[in-house]
């Protein structure tokens, strides 16, 4: 390896991939920690894992487990608003 390619390494944010829709994902690290941007969405990384390390495999489990935690978040909010209308 040479030095650009060790200083290409710590390039933020981190281009890491695209998911199965081809929206793209990049790292970030902010003042809160290190967290991972897919499309327009935004999820942080757990404390274990930095921008820097995580692969797209990693992130595309964390992204697929948040999704199926929170599915029923978004119903009860839209079932929550239409009640109160």
């Amino acid at each position: 390896m040479t030095l650009e390619d060790d200083l290409e390494c710590f390039v933020i944010p981190r281009t890491l991939g695209e998911n199965e829709e081809g929206k793209e994902i990049q790292g970030y690290i902010s003042r809160f920690g290190p967290y991972v941007r897919i499309g327009k969405k935004f999820f942080s990384l757990p404390k274990d894992l930095g921008t820097l390390d995580v692969e797209l495999d990693q992130v595309l489990e964390l992204y697929r487990e948040r999704r199926e935690k929170y599915v029923g978040v978004r119903d009860f909010r839209t079932a929550w608003n239409n009640l109160r209308c």
